[in-house]
């Protein structure tokens, strides 16, 4: 599915990762970390055809799911953090701000200033 959303095949891109978000659901305990990929790149996929109600809560649950598989301070949260970053960035800007400083200290604690996941949150 993201490969289908970063060629922009929107519609491939929905109809994999729905299923792929389906299959995770139907998973024990050990699918949750597919689900939250799966939801993440979901939501990103919302996000980029502007259906932003759908991409807030599908990024929402991916980040209610990475922080209880990983902690809050995992950097691992840091994509989903700077996807609902952008997506509040208009409609909220307070909270893009705090959701973006967030993942802007999670990569720079696990990779530093120099690192490209840090240098792609400080352009946003």
């Amino acid at each position: 599915g993201v490969v289908y959303t970063q060629r922009g095949a929107f519609d491939e891109a929905r109809a994999a990762l729905v299923e792929a978000v389906e299959l995770a659901r139907g998973e024990d305990a050990r699918g949750e970390e597919e689900l939250a990929l799966g939801l993440l790149a979901l939501g990103a996929l919302h996000r980029a055809v502007d259906e932003d109600v759908a991409a807030g809560e599908r990024l929402r649950e991916a980040l209610a799911l990475q922080e209880r598989l990983y902690g809050p301070d995992d950097v691992r949260l840091a994509l989903t953090l700077n996807e609902l970053g952008q997506l509040a960035r208009y409609s909220a800007p307070l909270e893009a701000r705090r959701l973006l400083e967030r993942s802007l200290e999670l990569n720079r604690a696990a990779h530093g200033d120099e690192h490209g996941d840090t240098a792609v949150v400080l352009a946003n």
